[in-house]
């Protein structure tokens, strides 16, 4: 990875935990709610803009990032009767260990965003959206050890990271204190639901990973999936062509 990478891949995580900051701010001072939302969206607007800046243009990538988005969005939508039991979290995972930290952040805090379009929108959405985004990230980490015991167990893990933070919300709109003790007993009752969400993520890695596999290994072969632009098929010389094309037609005549 090359310095300008690495300085905006760090500049990128600086900006994600800046934001996960702002989401907790209320709990230690008096800023006020409305500007630590305020600051969440900035930050992690800043990050997305940091990992994908000077990205390579890769068709396939962006088709296949907006398919998995697309597949997360039906997803959770096709099991909104059962609570928190959602395939959107094993998704977001399976796109960042197989494309990397910003297509996951991405998929994950999209899916969200236009989900809520059918589950209702609110100052809820841009913590949803961070929460998931975090979990697409640190699966994009996970690529160099990435299998289906460990994608699991992150599953599991970022499900309860993405109910803690969703939790932040929940204390905020009860319109309390901001208070620790007032944060555990949020997130206490709360861990039923992550729970549920987190053992549904780990069913649906273990089903769905191994044709996702299959099917991001195909793109890989035939499309160079991840490996930047593909290059174009060598072209004739200005004037090329049309004499290439009459030696042909000279050599079918000769028969």
């Amino acid at each position: 990875m090359s310095a300008p990478r690495v300085i905006r891949f760090a500049a990128a995580v600086v900006a994600l935990a800046a934001a996960a900051a702002a989401a907790v701010l209320p709990l230690y001072t008096s800023v006020p709610f409305a500007a630590a939302v305020a600051a969440l969206t900035v930050c992690a607007l800043a990050a997305f803009f940091l990992f994908n800046e000077n990205a390579p243009l890769d068709e396939t990538r962006i088709v296949t990032v907006a398919v998995m988005t697309a597949a997360a969005v039906a997803g959770r939508a096709a099991f909104a009767f059962i609570p928190s039991f959602k395939p959107i979290a094993a998704v977001v995972v399976l796109c960042g260990a197989y494309l990397g930290c910003g297509s996951g952040f991405l998929c994950g805090a999209l899916s969200m965003l236009l989900s809520n379009f059918l589950f209702g929108q609110g100052p809820w959405t841009t913590f949803q959206m961070l929460g998931m985004g975090l979990v697409g990230f640190v699966a994009g980490a996970l690529r160099p050890v990435r299998n289906i015991p460990v994608l699991a167990v992150w599953g599991a893990v970022g499900s309860y990271l993405y109910g803690a933070i969703t939790d932040i919300w929940t204390l905020f709109s009860l319109g309390g204190a901001a208070t620790w003790p007032a944060y555990l007993a949020v997130a206490a009752a709360g861990l039923p639901s992550s729970t549920v969400l987190a053992v549904s993520t780990v069913l649906f890695v273990v089903v769905l990973g191994a044709p996702f596999a299959r099917k991001f290994e195909r793109l890989r072969r035939r499309y160079g999936l991840g490996a930047g632009k593909r290059p174009l098929p060598p072209s004739d010389p200005p004037g090329m062509s049309g004499s290439r094309d009459a030696v042909k037609d000279g050599q079918q005549r000769g028969r």
